[in-house]
């Protein structure tokens, strides 16, 4: 055997082993089947109202307007919440992403979303409203489970990662959280409370969004942005909502507590803002220019000091 062969199996051992690619598993196909399931039911429930008896989503939040109700233009959210969970189901069904622990670390909690807002659409359309809350709580606390486990997992922290696999289910739990609160309100709309009661659960509404934008701002290591700022988007279109009101709220309110709450919301809005940009402010300062401060505190000043 000349110097420059090599026995068989030194060849194979050097020849690195293909990667297999990534089966899909148990999480991935619940991912897709509750999508699919959640679409079915908000659409063919809430839109076009294909179980007997049920009304439109629609008609029935005009029906039970809250002095914290949003306009109707604030649902446009839902369009973008469903084109970007569409497109999580899609990629996270592919060989490069079905593995990734932002995909796996969900385990079954959107699954559980999408069958309790399924449900929601179904007590929501036979006006069952205090059902309705329930299952719009545990829809919030799915979300809230699906948020911390993806902030929890070993993220890349890309922005393909984020946009695609994180940013779809920040976006609904930020509107979830408006829409949990609201619903809240509608209960005690459906149980005939007085205008004096509707107004403090509306104040103490607004005072929630607020305290809980700072949470997701102030707590975690990594700031949450994008929840805060669908929390800005709610308390806008609930300012909006106040500048023509509905008839029925004018006349359970009155002009001086409608202008107030509408200022109060536009006011919660402009607050939620500040907070944001100073908080990416700070964070950016902090990796930046605070990063390179610490660098040259820490750099040796002489040669006596380099010595040491």
């Amino acid at each position: 055997m000349s110097s420059t062969e090599q026995p068989v199996e030194e060849v194979s051992k050097a020849v690195p082993a293909t990667t297999a690619t990534p089966k899909l598993n148990s999480v991935n196909y619940s991912h897709l089947g509750g999508f699919i399931t959640n679409f079915l039911f908000t659409y063919g429930v809430g839109t076009l109202n294909v179980l007997p008896g049920t009304s439109d989503v629609g008609d029935i939040s005009d029906k039970y307007q809250a002095i914290v109700s949003p306009a109707s233009s604030a649902f446009s959210i839902w369009g973008l919440i469903f084109m970007s969970q569409a497109a999580f189901t899609i990629a996270q069904m592919l060989p490069k992403f079905r593995s990734k622990p932002v995909v796996q670390e969900m385990k079954y909690y959107w699954l559980f979303v999408c069958l309790a807002q399924s449900a929601w659409s179904i007590f929501f359309g036979y006006e069952m409203i205090a059902v309705a809350m329930v299952a719009i709580f545990m829809i919030f606390f799915g979300l809230l489970a699906v948020v911390l486990k993806q902030y929890f997992a070993n993220l890349e922290r890309t922005l393909v990662e984020f946009w695609l696999f994180r940013f779809p289910f920040m976006i609904h739990c930020g509107w979830l959280t408006a829409a949990s609160i609201l619903n809240v309100n509608l209960v005690f709309i459906k149980n005939n409370s007085s205008a004096e009661v509707q107004l403090t659960v509306g104040i103490i509404s607004l005072a929630i969004l607020h305290a809980i934008s700072v949470v997701w701002l102030v707590l975690p290591k990594y700031p949450v942005y994008t929840i805060p700022c669908v929390l800005i988007w709610a308390n806008s279109w609930i300012g909006a909502e106040l500048q023509n009101p509905m008839d029925q709220i004018q006349d359970r309110f009155g002009d001086l507590v409608v202008t107030g709450i509408k200022n109060a919301a536009y006011s919660v809005a402009v607050i939620i803002s500040i907070q944001v940009v100073s908080r990416a402010l700070l964070a950016i300062y902090m990796k930046f220019f605070k990063k390179s401060n610490d660098i040259e505190e820490s750099a040796p000043t002489s040669e006596e000091d380099s010595a040491v």
